[in-house]
C-alpha cells in the first residue's frame, strides 16, 4: 500500500471512530475505506464495507450516497466473477440515480454495465453503453475520480459514437433491455 493510501486509510478509520462515537452515521468513511480495499484488490473486505455503508445511507436517507455503494457492491461482484449479481447490482444503483435525476451517475451506471458487457465479449453493447455513460457525464461536467471508469478496453469506435448521440431515454432503455 502506497504512502496515500496509508494516510487516506489512517483518515477514513479516524473519521469512522470519531462519528460512531457519537452515535453519527460512518457511511462516508465507510465508502472510502471501501474503494481503498477495493483498489487494493481485497474484495471481502470491499464488500462488508460497501454494505455497511449502503445500510448507513440507507437509513439516514441519501440516496444518491447509497446508489453509489450499491454501485460499489456490483464492482466487487463483477471482480469476483459473479456476473449475475453484478448486473443486479448496478442495475439497482442506474433505478436509484433515474429516480433522482442524477445524469452523472447514471451515466457512471452505464459503464458499469459496459464493462460487464465487454467482459462478456459484447464489445457493440458495451461500446454504445460505454458512450452513453460518458455523453451524460460530460454534458454535466463530471470528473471521473474513480479508476474504474477510466480503464476500459479498446470498443469498436462506431458503437461509442452511436451510444453518445442516444437521448437519455433511449440509452436507458436499451441499458435494461437486455441485461446480461
Amino acid at each position: 500500500m502506497g504512502g496515500e493510501d496509508a494516510r487516506a486509510r489512517e483518515f477514513g478509520e479516524r473519521s469512522l471512530k470519531f462519528r460512531r462515537a457519537r452515535s453519527l452515521p460512518g457511511a462516508r468513511a465507510l465508502s472510502s475505506l471501501a474503494e481503498l480495499a477495493l483498489e487494493e484488490g481485497d474484495l471481502e473486505g470491499a464488500e462488508r464495507l460497501f454494505e455497511r455503508a449502503a445500510d448507513d445511507y440507507n437509513r439516514v436517507g441519501h440516496e444518491s450516497n447509497y446508489a453509489g455503494a450499491i454501485a460499489g457492491l456490483g464492482e466487487v461482484a463483477r471482480r469476483q466473477g459473479n456476473v449475475s449479481r453484478a448486473v443486479e447490482r448496478f442495475s439497482q444503483a442506474l433505478h436509484v440515480t433515474v429516480r433522482l435525476g442524477d445524469q452523472a451517475s447514471i451515466g457512471q451506471c452505464l459503464q458499469d454495465l459496459a464493462r460487464v458487457a465487454s467482459e462478456r465479449g459484447r464489445l457493440e453493447r458495451a461500446g454504445k453503453l460505454w458512450g452513453a455513460g460518458q455523453n451524460l457525464q460530460d454534458a454535466w461536467g463530471a470528473r471521473t475520480i474513480m479508476k474504474r471508469y477510466r480503464l476500459m478496453p479498446e470498443l469498436p469506435k462506431e458503437a461509442v459514437a452511436a451510444g453518445a448521440a442516444m437521448a437519455l431515454e433511449e440509452a436507458l432503455e436499451y441499458a435494461l433491455s437486455d441485461v446480461d
